[in-house]
């Protein structure tokens, strides 16, 4: 999976993470956006390794 082909949704889970100064794990683990974060990362990390 490319890192390109990983869309984040639209939430206000997101939004909250700068309001609150807090990563998106600690606000809603299992949001699809905290899902979508993961596997964007995870891409990342396949491209960089």
């Amino acid at each position: 999976n490319n890192y390109t082909d990983v869309a984040v949704p639209y939430a206000s889970v997101v939004e909250r993470m700068g309001e609150e100064g807090l990563p998106l794990e600690k606000l809603d683990a299992r949001s699809p956006a905290a899902a979508a974060y993961r596997e964007l990362w995870a891409a990342i990390k396949k491209d960089l390794w």
